[in-house]
């Protein structure tokens, strides 16, 4: 059983599993489902996959087959695109890992703000 609370809603599974079967392996396999179906419906959408209008079970293992590296060369195109992304964002904020950047960022704001404070009190402690 899992349960959505913002959603309101509880979903139930049902398995062949063994019984001693842990119950992480089998959330894990549950929650892969998503993944799965994205796969499919980006095969359908961008490559072709429901364009098989044959009849046989060995047609459409050709089609699929096909489809396959279509597919392969798409997520490779796609992480190739995203890595030079990355590479030009990481350029742009001087070579500095997002950690880096955003502790830089935190350091910043707190010197800042322990300037402003100092500064108060320097005024608070001049008018008396």
């Amino acid at each position: 059983m899992a349960r959505k609370v913002k959603a309101k809603e509880i979903k139930y599974f049902v398995s062949n599993a063994p019984p001693r079967t842990a119950l992480m392996a089998l959330m894990k396999v549950v929650f892969t489902r998503a993944g799965v179906e994205h796969v499919l419906r980006l095969a359908k959408s961008e490559i072709g996959l429901d364009h098989f209008e044959g009849r046989s079970w060995l047609g459409l293992l050709r089609h699929m087959t096909l489809c396959q590296p279509a597919m392969l060369l798409l997520a490779e195109q796609t992480a190739r695109a995203l890595n030079t992304l990355g590479r030009a964002w990481q350029q742009r904020r001087g070579g500095r890992s997002g950690i880096e950047q955003v502790a830089s960022v935190a350091q910043y704001h707190l010197a800042r703000n322990q300037a402003a404070k100092d500064s108060r009190l320097r005024d608070v402690h001049k008018r008396k």
